[in-house]
């Protein structure tokens, strides 16, 4: 992956611009949509550059999500070789009941290990409420202690 840092992504804002105003023949007459294209393609760098200073834990495509990035933009910054992998949809499919069903089939999977909270989060795809209220109710889980979590042996 390439390295980011300040100048490489100014000058990839710059060369973005540049190649917008030649195409259009003026940096005034760049459409609306191309403009905003450029912003959120710059801004996802921002963001990624922002994720790597962080360590790089957890999903990267998760964490541009979180900072609103579009799909099609996380997809650009794969093509380009920023993000390593591909997209998928991390966003929670089926019904609630589905979910739960699909997260406990999981957990028996990975029974006697521990994760954070911020893991569960991640392979559930439930809000950090409605897992923790989860996990309180929850025969299948035991809590280590504050934000570890282990699976239960039964």
């Amino acid at each position: 992956m390439p390295a980011l840092n300040d100048d490489v992504i100014d000058g990839i804002h710059r060369r973005l611009w540049a190649e917008a105003s030649e195409r259009f023949g003026s940096k005034f007459k760049v459409p609306d949509d191309v403009v905003w294209s450029i912003s959120e393609y710059v801004r996802g760098l921002s963001v990624l550059q922002t994720f790597r200073r962080n360590g790089g834990v957890g999903s990267v495509v998760s964490f541009l999500r979180s900072y609103g990035i579009s799909d099609g933009c996380v997809e650009s910054l794969v093509r380009d070789g920023y993000v390593k992998g591909e997209v998928k949809q991390d966003g929670p499919v089926g019904s609630r009941k589905a979910r739960l069903r699909a997260f406990e089939d999981w957990a028996v999977k990975h029974r006697g290990e521990q994760f954070s909270t911020d893991q569960l989060i991640e392979v559930s795809g439930f809000s950090r409420a409605s897992l923790l209220d989860y996990l309180r109710i929850s025969r299948l889980f035991v809590k280590v202690k504050r934000g570890v979590f282990e699976v239960a042996n039964r």
